[in-house]
């Protein structure tokens, strides 16, 4: 078949599964349902077009092409929130809270997480030794070296420098930059100037009442727009989870895999592990974990998806603020720390 036609009908597929989600969508269908549903065709999909042209088949390449248009396009609009809904969230958090409240926020807020991220820590060293993991005998392709060149670059680095310069790092000299994303601690750097300004909003109420209502006023403004912002990309989400599953399954090797077996039934037990750790927490701490599951299922299944921390971040709040209801200001400080210096599931996972 001729590469240029195979591509067409490909796309076309990928036009025809867009409109079914469409249709679901007039017909009422369940947001959670339709994120399910794009997650299974997607992976049905790409499944199929490696099966018949191949992994590394030009004609799945182009075709990938076309449908990170709408995956890799949909991935960007939520990082372009992020920074945003960071910034403004934390001071909406910190605005509304008194200090004696924020204080213990944060403070409980960030142990949980250095807890979690230790234990995880402790499963992913533990299935490692248990699975006898080594490095031994891997050959690494073109990506991978690229990436762990990076990887190493970045690491030297940041060894470096002492860990006194690294919480220096953490102070920006310009804040606009890192709301660019820019530099290692580009998303602590913004949390940091969003809670100094919050703080230096509350300092203000007594001495200034006036100027601080109005600063008050503009940033729950911003505040809303923002939100909107993230209720109109996250309406796209099952077309990006389409499109993103089709792209991760066409493109990974069946025998890369299978050589890699060992390591990827150890990494799923890992992370099952920790799953199973944060359900127990949560019984504890008297929610049903069935209900958290069904609540929460759109982030867990967009994270699974992505790879992405940062993208799964405007998830993340709305699902907590919306379907879990936690509070706005524990649902923006939680996840933006979550996503910076938690990340059971990855960073604590793989140390």
């Amino acid at each position: 078949m001729n590469t240029n036609m195979a591509v067409i009908i490909n796309i076309m597929v990928m036009g025809l599964m867009v409109y079914g989600l469409m249709f679901l969508k007039k017909k009422r269908y369940s947001f959670t349902v339709r994120v399910i549903l794009a997650m299974a065709l997607g992976a049905v999909f790409g499944a199929v077009l490696q099966s018949i042209f191949g992994a590394t088949s030009p004609i799945v390449s182009q075709s990938n092409s076309w449908f990170s248009v709408i995956g890799t396009g949909y991935v960007r609009l939520l990082r372009m929130i992020v920074i945003p809904l960071i910034f403004v969230s934390i001071i909406s958090s910190i605005i509304n809270q008194d200090s004696k409240n924020l204080e213990k926020m944060a403070t409980q807020i960030i142990v949980v997480l250095l807890i979690t991220t230790a234990i995880s820590a402790f499963v992913g060293a533990s299935v490692s030794n248990i699975f006898n993991l080594s490095a031994e005998g891997l050959e690494y392709g073109d990506r991978e070296q690229i990436a762990s060149i990076n990887l190493e670059t970045r690491l030297e680095d940041f060894q470096s420098k002492p860990i006194q310069e690294q919480i220096v790092d953490i102070i920006p000299t310009n804040p606009f930059y890192s709301m660019t994303g820019q530099g290692n601690s580009a998303t602590l750097s913004v949390v940091l100037f969003a809670t100094i300004i919050g703080l230096a909003t509350l300092g203000i109420r007594k001495s200034k009442p006036d100027s601080a209502e109005n600063f008050i006023k503009i940033i729950k403004s911003i505040n809303d727009v923002v939100m909107r912002m993230v209720t109109m990309v996250l309406r796209l989400t099952p077309y990006g989870v389409l499109a993103l599953m089709t792209r991760m399954l066409s493109t990974s090797s069946i025998t890369d895999i299978l050589r890699l077996f060992n390591f990827v039934i150890a990494s799923y037990v890992a992370l099952i592990i920790v799953f199973i750790i944060h359900l127990v927490i949560l019984a504890i701490f008297g929610l049903d974990p069935i209900t958290y599951l069904r609540k929460a299922a759109t982030p867990l299944m967009f994270a699974f998806s992505s790879r992405s921390s940062a993208g799964t971040l405007p998830i993340n709040i709305e699902t907590q603020i919306e379907k879990l209801g936690v509070s706005q200001g524990h649902a923006n400080l939680s996840a933006s720390l979550g996503a910076s210096i938690g990340q059971n599931g990855c960073a604590g996972v793989y140390p």
